[in-house]
Order: C-alpha cells, then sequence, then structure tokens
C-alpha cells in the first residue's frame, strides 16, 4: 500500500505544480476576455470601426483560450500517469477498489500539495507588493475605461435618489509633486470634514459604492508609501486617485507622448465630475468633497468656468529643497520601475507622470527650459519648478486660489488648517503637532542664472501667499 500512497502524493503534487503553471496562461486569457468586453461597451465610434475592434479582440481572445485549454489538458494527462503506471502493473487493482476514504489517503493528498510551499520559484520573493490576482483585477479594471465607465453609469443609476442633494463647494489641493501636497490634503482630512478617495475603493475608482459591498478590508496595517519619505498609508489612507475619472471621461486625449497638454472639460463631463464626488460621499452628505490633484493646473480654466466657487489650495516650495527632492524621486521610481512593471503600469492607469520611467512634463509656457538639460540634472528639475509657478503666477487673480507656503506647513501646521478653515467657511481643527523644518541644501551644482530666476519667483510667490493672522 506504501507504493499507492506514493502514486497519490505524486499524482497530487503534480496537480499542484501544473495548476500554478496554468496561473499565467490563465491570467493571459483572463485580460484578453476582459479587453474583448471593453470593445463591447465601446460607444464612442461608428459601428464600423467598432465591428472591427469587436473582430480583433475576438481574434485576440481565441489563441488564449486555446493556449489555456492546451495547458489544461497538459496539467491533466502528465498527473494522471502515476496512477496510469501503477493500475499498468498492478492488474488486481482498479479505479473503483482504489483507496481514497482513509486517513493515509487524505494525508497523502495534503502532503502533496504541500510541495508549493517548496518549489523555489513559487516562493520566490517578487518586488511587487501585490499578488498576481491582485494585478490581474487592476489589470482588468483601470486597463479598460469602457468597463470602468459603464459600471460608473450603472453606479449612478442605481443611487439616482441619494445624490439628488443640492451641490456643494469642493476643494481640490494641488501643487507640483513633491510641494507638501499629500501632507497638506491629509493634515486637512484630519478635521473629518471632508470624503475623499482613499486606497480601499482601488481597482474600482468609478464605481465606489458597490466595490464596498465586496470588498471589506478589516485591517488598516500602515506601511510607509514608496516615497520613502516616512508617510505612512494604508487601505483607508486618502490618496490622488481621482485622476482616473479624467483619464476615463477624456480618454487620455490630454497625455502625449512626453508631455501632458491643458485642455477643456465639457459640461457633460463636469457634471459627471460632480456626481462622481456625491458618489463618492454618499456615507457622509454633509462633508465636503477634498481630492488631492497635481494635474488640475491643466484644467484649470475648464473647471472654473463651469465653477466660479470651488476652492484651490495651491502649495509651493523653495525651488532648490522641492528641485532636490524631485530629483531622488525621478531616480528612486526609475530604478522601481525597473524593478517591477506593475508599479509603473499602475502609476500610469492613475495619471502620476511626475517622476520616474513614465515621466512626462507639463505644456506651459517655459517647458522649452527643460529642454536645455537631461533629467539627470538638478538643473532640469529646477526649470520645471520655474515653468510650473511661473504659470501659477498668472492664476493668482482668483479669489477662491489659496496660495500656500510648505514652509508654513512645516513650522505652524495647526494654524495654517485653521486659518484655511476660516478662508473655506469650515470649521477645521487638527491636534497639535511638533514643527519641523526643511533641511538647507548647500554647494549644489546649479546653473547661476537659473537659480537667480528661480530666487526672484520663490519671493513673488512668498509675498502673495495666505497670511496669518
Amino acid at each position: 500500500m506504501i507504493k499507492y500512497y506514493l502514486v497519490v502524493f505524486s499524482t497530487v503534487s503534480l496537480i499542484s505544480v501544473g495548476l500554478l503553471l496554468l496561473k499565467n496562461p490563465f491570467f493571459i486569457f483572463a485580460n484578453a476576455t476582459a479587453n474583448l468586453l471593453n470593445s463591447m461597451l465601446e460607444s464612442n465610434k461608428n459601428e464600423s470601426k467598432k465591428q472591427k475592434q469587436l473582430i480583433q479582440s475576438l481574434g485576440n481572445l481565441l489563441p488564449k483560450f486555446g493556449l489555456l485549454l492546451f495547458f489544461l489538458a497538459m496539467t491533466i494527462g502528465v498527473s494522471l500517469i502515476p496512477v496510469v503506471v501503477y493500475l499498468e502493473y498492478n492488474p488486481e487493482k482498479s479505479v473503483q477498489t482504489l483507496d481514497m476514504r482513509s486517513i493515509y489517503f487524505f494525508l497523502s493528498v495534503i502532503l502533496g500539495s504541500l510541495v508549493l510551499f517548496v518549489v523555489p520559484w513559487a516562493n520566490r520573493n517578487k518586488e511587487s507588493d501585490y499578488s498576481g490576482w491582485s494585478m490581474l483585477l487592476h489589470r482588468m479594471i483601470l486597463a479598460n475605461y469602457n468597463i470602468s465607465g459603464a459600471l460608473f453609469r450603472l453606479e449612478k443609476r442605481l443611487y439616482k435618489k441619494r445624490i439628488s442633494t443640492a451641490d456643494k463647494d469642493f476643494i481640490i489641493v494641488t501643487g507640483l509633486a513633491r510641494a507638501g501636497t499629500t501632507a497638506l490634503t491629509n493634515l486637512l482630512f484630519e478635521s473629518k470634514k471632508f470624503h475623499s478617495l482613499s486606497y480601499d475603493n482601488m481597482p474600482f475608482l468609478l464605481s465606489v459604492n458597490l466595490w464596498r459591498k465586496l470588498y471589506h478590508p478589516r485591517k488598516n496595517k500602515l506601511k510607509e508609501r514608496a516615497h520613502g519619505d516616512n508617510i505612512m498609508f494604508g487601505y483607508r489612507t486618502i490618496e490622488a486617485l481621482e485622476e482616473y475619472f479624467f483619464k476615463v471621461f477624456l480618454n487620455d486625449a490630454y497625455i502625449k507622448s512626453n508631455m501632458l497638454v491643458e485642455h477643456e472639460v465639457d459640461q457633460t463631463t463636469y457634471k459627471d465630475y460632480i456626481s462622481y464626488q456625491k458618489l463618492i460621499g454618499i456615507k457622509d452628505k454633509d462633508s465636503n468633497y477634498l481630492a488631492k490633484n497635481n494635474n488640475l493646473i491643466l484644467r484649470y480654466k475648464s473647471l472654473r468656468a463651469h465653477n466660479s466657487d470651488f476652492k484651490i489650495v495651491l502649495i509651493f516650495r523653495n525651488p532648490v529643497t522641492h528641485a532636490y527632492s524631485l530629483l531622488n524621486q525621478h531616480d528612486r521610481f526609475c530604478d522601481m520601475h525597473e524593478a517591477d512593471p506593475f508599479t509603473l503600469e499602475y502609476m500610469n492607469w492613475l495619471g502620476h507622470h511626475e517622476f520616474g520611467l513614465n515621466h512626462k512634463l507639463f505644456d506651459l509656457e517655459l517647458r522649452d527650459l527643460c529642454d536645455r538639460y537631461e533629467d539627470s540634472s538638478l538643473n532640469y528639475w529646477l526649470a520645471i519648478w520655474i515653468s510650473y509657478y511661473s504659470h501659477v503666477l498668472t492664476l493668482l487673480e482668483d479669489d477662491n486660489l489659496y496660495l500656500i507656503d510648505y514652509a508654513d506647513l512645516c513650522s505652524k501646521p495647526r494654524e495654517l488648517v485653521g486659518v484655511l478653515g476660516s478662508a473655506l467657511n469650515l470649521d477645521l481643527s487638527v491636534d497639535q503637532r511638533e514643527p519641523y523644518m526643511e533641511r538647507d541644501l548647500k554647494d549644489l551644482d546649479l546653473d547661476k542664472n537659473l537659480l537667480q530666476r528661480a530666487e526672484a519667483l520663490h519671493q513673488d510667490l512668498v509675498k502673495r501667499k495666505m497670511e496669518f493672522t
């Protein structure tokens, strides 16, 4: 009987390894299926183009399905070899007489399935924090705009009665990446006066209420985010996730090969955006919508034309320390994207092109200034700072735009929130916290003319920032 239980062990071991090998063909097939569904949901193309796209998607799906069936048949066939050999050399035995109930049989099955824990390539440590199944779900939803858009329309219909309340002002925190927008947004959110997108809404960013019915993360264990800046996050941490809405509804029209361009948001898209804000806050109708969005500057004029009342909190930082931080993050994320390609996909889905291998410039007035330098140079990032905040100076006539100095956020965060609360007509308060100071950077290799230009611009911003009374 020992031989038989060895056969059971071998068969289960082969099945376990085979199923593991089937994972990749299955993922490929699942992605192809999602792509086909996405093509079927396409509504902006004429019937001829839509039919052509459907045929292409179906043509892509069928080979993937055939490959999956082939590997499945191979797995079953190879796994049964030990059983066939055992029955061949033991003619007195038959399938009906084989032991499938004893404790030894089940023990053999368990031991055979444990082979996955000792196969080296099955347990290798990956750079990514996401499992293969999680990556699959993200790709199927976030990479297929028509699916996400259809889920948004479904949610809007299902919750129509619950979002038909009066419009409220919303607040967008923005600035050049690494200006302190995350810290400021989190600080405002602590006042419990706002609703916003958080990591537990991923990857169903356009159907957060439907996803909430299925997904209930109980643990909110915090860990340091990928930037390595001591900012911790968990499932319920808010983040800059609303950009995906604009990517879907504008179909990435503002994202070019090497830059992000200013663009218009039409009336229909704007109304959907307001509905989206209400859907996010459906559990707390008394709160205001708050978002961090560093791409706001690209659609600022268009949104302002639709709504003269919403509030913008725009933060700036010392140009040298800001440029230094951008360069460090660029190097860090380039390495990360090379080590873990999924993080690159992730940032592309969310419209984060601030740094890393998918870095793109804002196509603003002084963008050509950046072309003089390589992105490995501190001067390049200082030129980006000048281009961005020179454009900001042209927007400061807006009474509902509040310019914040990062130095004030560092030195007196509680007071800053209080002053902002008065300006926003909200009773905002946060716990006291220790102030901190930026380090002073010296002896950096910078273009002197570029530095003088940046320092002069910084002084203009300081003169026009929100003052404390």
